[in-house]
């Protein structure tokens, strides 16, 4: 009886020291995320893939497939540097509420990462969307905006 009580009280403590420690190891990405600067392109993904230069490091960003809204399509993301750890990208529109439209790109080879994106349909018929894409990579965080019209 008293061997189950401890068995408890230990996967409790486990727990707890779980939680705390994923929120400090958390703590300076986010932080990076925070202090990122956000670099406006005037690149339209929907009309040639966007090549994006930063600190000697070039991406390009393809999308491909037929780009609709509730239709998956895939974007491609080339790190010539092999330099990133992850990378995300955000749909959004201005002046409206489109929801959380956020897809984490999935490592397929070195340099190459994929994400495969579904966007919702707007009411009132817009097609203009912004597309956030923020790479990590060891020791930072970039953010870059583009654009893609339906």
């Amino acid at each position: 009886m008293m061997e189950k009580k401890h068995q408890f009280i230990l996967f409790v403590m486990l727990g707890i020291l779980v939680v705390v420690g994923n929120v400090f190891l958390i703590e300076p990405k986010d932080n990076q995320l925070e202090n990122a600067q956000t670099i406006k392109t005037k690149c339209r993904v929907d009309l040639a893939p966007c090549e994006i230069t930063s600190d000697n490091n070039s991406y390009k960003v393809i999308v491909e497939g037929e780009v609709k809204p509730l239709k998956k399509f895939l974007i491609k993301l080339q790190d010539q540097n092999n330099s990133l750890n992850s990378a995300v990208i955000e749909f959004r529109m201005k002046d409206m509420d489109m929801g959380k439209n956020i897809f984490p790109f999935e490592r397929i080879e070195l340099g190459a990462w994929n994400a495969n994106v579904i966007i919702p349909i707007c009411t009132t018929g817009r097609r203009d969307w912004e597309l956030e894409l923020i790479l990590s990579s060891e020791d930072k965080v970039q953010k870059f905006i583009m654009y893609l019209v339906l």
